[in-house]
């Protein structure tokens, strides 16, 4: 999201909850490089495996166990019945998208982001290093929310959520209300 919205101009305003936001220094502190590299050749395999036949390899999206999982170990979320494993999920990532996703880099895209910016984030969601620099490079009006609680709680849980709501409303009818008033 925050790619698009560092490319087209028509967003007027733009929010992040608990936001992953890596570059390719982070991937190789969290995986490690060799990890990092693999994923970025056997998704590039997989592409062309699908270029050519039009198949698609998949991995579980999560596992306890399995180290080709694009997730892997207790990541109490995705494998509980009681939060994240719904009929709807299917649990499967598209291999070939590794390259896509690793080499994101959302520490450089931040400067391009001049729309206003609601960030809401804790010490214990991803990344909150990042998290911080992201902020500090928006060159956007901007509010950073420090609050508190873990990553996957910002999912489903409260306090998390009603608080990033209660700021996401406010952060919407501040800038989409002055934006609908110019179009007028």
């Amino acid at each position: 999201m925050a790619q698009a919205v560092a490319e087209d101009a028509s967003f007027k305003s733009f929010a992040t909850v608990a936001a992953w936001l890596h570059d390719v220094d982070s991937l190789n502190a969290l995986f490690g490089e060799a990890t990092v590299r693999n994923r970025m050749a056997i998704g590039r395999a997989a592409r062309e495996q699908y270029d050519r036949t039009g198949q698609v390899a998949y991995v579980p999206a999560y596992s306890q166990g399995d180290r080709n999982a694009a997730m892997l170990g207790d990541v109490s979320y995705y494998g509980s019945t009681d939060r994240g494993v719904i009929p709807e999920w299917t649990n499967r990532f598209a291999v070939m998208s590794w390259p896509e996703w690793q080499g994101f880099d959302a520490m450089a895209i931040a400067p391009q982001i001049t729309t206003p910016t609601l960030m809401v984030h804790s010490e214990g969601s991803a990344l909150p290093n990042n998290a911080r620099s992201f902020y500090a490079s928006l060159s956007g009006k901007k509010q950073l929310v420090w609050t508190q609680g873990q990553h996957l709680d910002f999912y489903d849980r409260d306090p998390q959520v009603s608080t990033a709501m209660d700021v996401l409303v406010t952060h919407f009818q501040a800038t989409l209300s002055h934006s609908k008033t110019a179009q007028n």
